[in-house]
């Protein structure tokens, strides 16, 4: 495959809601992620551009990226007091966080149409997971193993046990409405694959634990709904 490059400044100006954005680092957890996977990616973002935030925000127009992160030295749009987990950050300022590091980032467009429903979706997931967190270590290389597991077989069975645990999360729910059933630490593939998931580009029946950052890249083959397609990686410079 043909790697193509091009610039932010340039490739910023069409950048849409949906559109992915992969990243490999030079950290530890970054590296094991990709020899594990076999694969260049160990982090997952979307682009979400401002007007297609519902109700609106102050913030600059231009795009933003969700994605689900640890604590990170760089501005969260919605002044979330934990800076961690799902946010959206300015795209164009973590590239400039990242430029020390030797990160290398890709955009995937997505083709597809952005329908309103759609993006209401997306923006009522937002909204409910917003204030969310990011995984301790510990549960982040447990959601990380599942989310690898290659057999179809297993695959199907964490489906299986997925099914059952919202199951009985809406029964215990009805004898206590106090019971609090929602998961409160998503991983970046997770979020992205959830997202995807609420605006309708995936299954709704899939795991969004069984993604990977890999899932989103040209090697992960990720099958989408209604004609919805990726494009190759475009990879960024700046």
């Amino acid at each position: 495959m043909t790697i193509v490059k091009k610039d932010y400044k340039t490739i910023s100006k069409t950048l849409q809601t949906g559109d992915i954005v992969l990243f490999s680092g030079s950290g530890g957890i970054s590296k094991i992620i990709e020899k594990f996977e076999n694969t260049s990616w160990s982090h997952v973002g979307m682009i979400v551009l401002p007007d297609d935030i519902k109700p609106e925000i102050e913030c600059e127009n231009k795009p933003l990226l969700w994605q689900s992160s640890p604590k990170l030295n760089i501005k969260e749009v919605q002044n979330k007091p934990e800076s961690s987990g799902p946010e959206l950050v300015y795209f164009d300022e973590l590239l400039k966080l990242l430029k020390d590091y030797k990160y290398t980032v890709a955009i995937r467009r997505l083709y597809t149409s952005r329908t309103e429903p759609m993006i209401g979706k997306l923006n009522n997931f937002i909204s409910k997971v917003h204030m969310d967190g990011f995984p301790s270590i510990h549960r982040l290389v447990i959601e990380f193993i599942e989310g690898n597991i290659k057999e179809k077989f297993i695959h199907a069975l964490i489906k299986i046990v997925s099914l059952l645990k919202k199951i009985i999360c809406l029964i215990k729910k009805g004898k206590a409405k106090s019971l609090t059933c929602k998961d409160e630490m998503y991983f970046c593939s997770e979020l992205i694959s959830q997202s995807y998931i609420e605006m309708g580009l995936l299954p709704k029946y899939e795991v969004s634990k069984s993604y990977s950052p890999k899932s989103f890249s040209t090697q992960g083959g990720i099958s989408l709904l209604d004609g919805a397609l990726l494009e190759d990686e475009i990879y960024i410079t700046y």
